[in-house]
């Protein structure tokens, strides 16, 4: 019953923190990209 407990656990918690940070990545590349972008419009605004 312990060993149990010990061998389902560390393959638990891994996948989900694994699901956690690659939704963070994702939604930090996504607003890198968007900051990219505004960045780009503003230089190109100013230079007119």
């Amino acid at each position: 019953m312990f060993g149990k407990g010990l061998v389902d656990s560390p393959f638990a918690v891994p996948d989900s923190l694994f699901q956690i940070v690659v939704s963070a990545g994702y939604l930090l590349r996504e607003r890198y990209d968007f900051a990219q972008f505004r960045y780009a419009i503003d230089g190109r605004l100013a230079a007119e």
